[in-house]
């Protein structure tokens, strides 16, 4: 079972008045609540992380991501997967 370690967004330009949130269910916010990618470029999601980041999973579970309004760029989430080796606890 993975640890969700963590959860990053590519935006390819500012989304200034669009948010995305990103979940286990469409518009859920388990991994994203309410994230403005407001840049270009590379970023944490940080304060916007939902309660499952940092968590580990128990089954696999489908992601969805839906965005507040049509995105003026194009964003990528990534979503950080760990898992420890075999025989080592978490």
């Amino acid at each position: 079972n993975a640890f969700i370690a963590g959860v990053f967004v590519i935006s390819a330009g500012a989304n200034t008045t669009q948010s995305v949130n990103v979940g286990f269910t469409s518009g859920g916010t388990d991994l994203v609540n309410a994230y403005a990618p407001n840049s270009t470029g590379f970023a944490a999601v940080g304060a916007q992380a939902g309660s499952a980041v940092g968590t580990q999973l128990t089954a696999d579970k489908t992601v969805y991501a839906k965005a507040s309004a049509t995105l003026t760029n194009t964003v990528t989430v990534i979503v950080d997967y760990w898992m420890p080796p075999v025989g080592q606890a978490y």
